[in-house]
């Protein structure tokens, strides 16, 4: 497990050290601790062959931690404390705060460049809709993505925020449903998907059907551009035109 940690945070197009810290953080728990195998739900039962399969997957991840590991190695995080002493993700968070001054364009180009340096397919996800936020000067939210004002609320935003969360797939991190993350998430929220575009239709069921098929095809294209913009650091991207 070490040398998948290890291996985890040298390769960030798999997930990267913050994936490392929420598998680690995961493995302390009592859910995975104290459970065997991966206990029966009724209410889950046509999903139940797949998620414990992905359970036993995770649970061998994790069998050769030790005793007092997770708390020695430093892997056992709240998000909130990467939050307050990751640099990238403070800067985030200050850009984002009201009570905050408006970044100037100078400023507000070279935070997204310093964000882009960071390559981690996780932290990505993580961020959100963060790099295409923008304060004006009034202090107003706006949002861009390569040269279009994107709403700041409604369904275009929505996707928008679909789009940056399955961004990871874009990034390097495997989009067959076999990566550790696909696999907590498939046992956590009995959601198990094979690719981001199951994900993403998935995630749209609840929504009207009408224009639905258009809604995911944007998500879909917004995804790919997004992670091409990622990838190749492009500021200008996510900055006002």
């Amino acid at each position: 497990m070490r040398a998948f940690m290890l291996y985890l945070k040298q390769h960030p197009e798999k997930g990267g050290a913050y994936y490392a810290n929420h598998i680690g953080n995961l493995c302390g728990s009592n859910f995975i601790r104290e459970q065997n195998s991966l206990p029966y739900q009724d209410k889950f039962k046509e999903n139940y062959a797949r998620r414990a399969a992905a359970f036993s997957r995770l649970k061998s991840l994790c069998q050769s931690f030790l005793p007092g590991d997770t708390e020695n190695m430093g892997f056992h995080q709240e998000w909130k404390e990467i939050y307050k002493k990751d640099r990238l993700l403070a800067l985030t968070n200050k850009a984002a705060t009201q009570t905050n001054p408006p970044m100037s364009p100078e400023q507000r180009a070279e935070y997204k460049k310093a964000l882009l340096q960071n390559s981690d397919a996780i932290f990505h996800g993580a961020l959100g809709a963060a790099l295409a936020y923008n304060r004006r000067a009034d202090g107003q939210s706006e949002y861009w993505l390569n040269g279009q004002m994107i709403s700041s609320s409604g369904p275009e935003n929505q996707d928008m925020r679909m789009a940056f969360n399955t961004v990871r797939f874009e990034l390097g991190l495997a989009s067959d449903g076999s990566d550790p993350e696909s696999v907590v998430t498939c046992v956590l929220t009995n959601f198990c998907y094979n690719n981001p575009d199951e994900y993403i239709r998935h995630a749209m069921q609840s929504e009207p059907p009408e224009g639905r098929e258009d809604r995911i095809q944007r998500i879909i294209q917004w995804r790919k551009q997004i992670g091409a913009a990622i990838l190749a650091k492009d500021v200008a991207f996510f900055l006002p035109r």
